[in-house]
């Protein structure tokens, strides 16, 4: 077990926040110190191999990491040409060329999540290597609906557009589109509102690529990310994609499953103590963040992956109990079978006859990335959200394997739709949070706001007479004895003296209702969070181009 203090290094607190300005960027490390570190991922994970307790031997990884990457290219070869990648794929999947990875949900994701695909291109360009984002369809989403904004009355408001028949609540990689009327309009229903604000956009063209795809797979997430894909093609992002699903399926990634699922006591306390220390941390007081603890029941262990079947596609949690030499496996409703320890040659034999029975194994978040970092690929990118997670990540692998893990970079950008600066420039906006002090100070300060010329000689009599009885009141000390009274003098001079601001207070509440009605549009038109296809492709093409010239300077071999 590692030092604790050793393990608070990774879980110190980052002041990690996306990027306030409009198009403008996080990239971390800089452009300039990538190779740098791509190169000691490499020479770590070289010294720290036989230290990770694993009985692979770098054959093993070198195989794990080759079929990966010739899985990447029978998935991507399915919709999109891959012949720039043949001589480099070989030289990846070896380990003779750096391997750079990604990773984000199949979704209609926003231009800043988008940032992340350019900048894994720009960079496995810059040093010479391969990049190949991984899609993660293991997730559920919360809501298929893509948010769009329009103009009602000159008001932006935000509407929820579904691209089919909602089928929330399922894994992506169980999302097949049911309803074909609904999906084949899904681009003209989103142009049609987001015309007022943005003429112009991508996501007609883009929803024919999305249709193409869709009908020869039939699988709505798929599709998005395979249309995505190959407008990248088009600007000159040269990756591979491979969903996740796939990557879990493969041998390497069940030998894997079974070495954790052999120490599942050891792995859920450390990962249950690096939690509890990131959440004091970073004073964090709910159990469900950054990820929830794994749970024991009697003997039972659960461990981070999800199992479901085709035909009842609802996640369960995997559940493992030792039984002699062997391990037994559960999803908490009945047993799915037994391993020898570190049995691999039978785990993937095992994991085999498992998924053609219909059943399927997924990594959560925390396995998906530790093992790409740790055996497929020389350097992950991250956004802001899963650098923040990739935390504790970075601290169980320090603990559980015993080496320091391996670098990731972070990219995020906040790119607004076009629309939003020249809306919100025409008037300077007003903060609703002063003008409703400003009016709190008419209620308990009146005679701050009182102007003498107003009033008539007799008005700023009586005026001058109430401030001073108020004055009066407020000067004399609170006691037991005059409290009440003390109170209702003091009440009443601000009474008085506020029918006199009745016209100021009437035209500080109309400023209050304007602008809050501002910041609430500026709140929608300000929001870096609308999908990629709702925005201008020319736009977005231009932006990133001109972010990620310092990434393509740098040439490599052979260039």
């Amino acid at each position: 077990m590692k030092p604790q203090s050793d393990v608070a290094e990774f879980l110190a607190y980052r002041p990690l926040r996306a990027p306030q300005g409009d198009r403008t960027v996080l990239l971390h490390p800089p452009p300039v110190l990538i190779p740098a570190v791509v190169q000691r991922n490499i020479a770590g994970k070289a010294e720290s191999a036989p230290a990770a307790g694993m009985p692979f031997d770098g054959e093993w990884l070198r195989e794990a990491r080759g079929e990966f990457v010739r899985a990447a290219l029978a998935w991507t070869g399915r919709y999109t040409d891959i012949g720039w990648a043949d001589h480099l794929s070989e030289q990846a999947a070896c380990g003779r060329a750096p391997l750079l990875l990604a990773g984000h949900q199949t979704e209609m994701f926003h231009p800043g999540v988008w940032f992340k695909n350019a900048v894994l291109a720009a960079a496995a360009r810059s040093v010479g290597g391969l990049g190949i984002n991984i899609l993660i369809d293991g997730d559920s989403p919360k809501t298929t609906a893509v948010r769009v904004p329009t103009g009602v009355d000159g008001r932006p408001v935000v509407l929820s557009v579904f691209p089919d028949r909602s089928a929330s609540g399922l894994p992506y990689e169980e999302q097949f589109v049911r309803d074909w009327e609904c999906f084949q309009g899904f681009a003209d229903r989103v142009h049609e509102l987001i015309a007022p604000l943005v003429p112009a956009t991508m996501v007609r063209d883009y929803w024919t690529l999305v249709r193409s795809r869709a009908a020869e797979n039939r699988h709505l997430p798929w599709s998005l990310a395979q249309a995505r894909h190959m407008l990248e093609g088009e600007w000159g992002w040269r990756t591979l994609e491979v969903p996740q699903s796939v990557v879990c399926d493969l041998p390497g990634f069940a030998a894997f499953a079974v070495f954790l699922w052999s120490r599942a006591e050891t792995f859920s306390c450390i990962h249950n103590r690096v939690l509890a220390q990131y959440r004091r941390i970073h004073r964090i007081r709910t159990d469900a963040r950054p990820m929830p603890d794994l749970k024991r029941h009697d003997d039972w262990w659960e461990a981070p992956f999800w199992i479901w079947s085709a035909d009842e596609p609802k996640r369960r949690r995997i559940q493992i109990r030792r039984a002699g030499r062997c391990i037994q496996i559960s999803d908490g409703v009945s047993t799915l079978g037994y391993l020898r320890e570190d049995d691999f040659a039978g785990a993937a034999a095992w994991w085999g006859d498992l998924r053609r029975k219909g059943f399927k194994i997924r990594g959560r978040a925390l396995i998906t990335t530790m093992w790409a970092r740790m055996v497929l690929g020389d350097m992950f990118f991250h956004g802001i959200g899963g650098a923040k997670y990739d935390q504790v990540t970075d601290a169980v692998m320090y603990e559980f394997f015993g080496f320091r893990p391996p670098e990731f970079g972070i990219a995020s950008a906040t790119v607004r739709l076009p629309v939003a600066a020249d809306r919100l420039a025409s008037v300077p906006p007003a903060d609703p949070r002063e003008l409703r002090q400003k009016m709190r100070q008419m209620i308990y300060h009146p005679e701050r706001f009182l102007r003498p010329d107003d009033f008539s000689d007799a008005e700023r009599e009586r005026v001058s007479a109430i401030v001073a009885e108020k004055r009066r009141w407020v000067q004399t000390p609170k006691t037991p004895n005059n409290a009440a009274e003390r109170h209702r003098a003091i009440t009443e001079a601000n009474r008085k003296l506020g029918e006199l601001l009745a016209r100021e207070r009437e035209h500080s509440m109309q400023e209050i209702a304007a602008a809050e009605e501002r910041a609430r549009d500026a709140a929608i038109l300000s929001s870096r969070e609308f999908a990629f296809c709702l925005y201008p492709e020319s736009y977005l093409r231009e932006f990133f181009e001109s972010q990620l010239q310092s990434l393509t300077r740098r040439s490599y071999p052979g260039e």
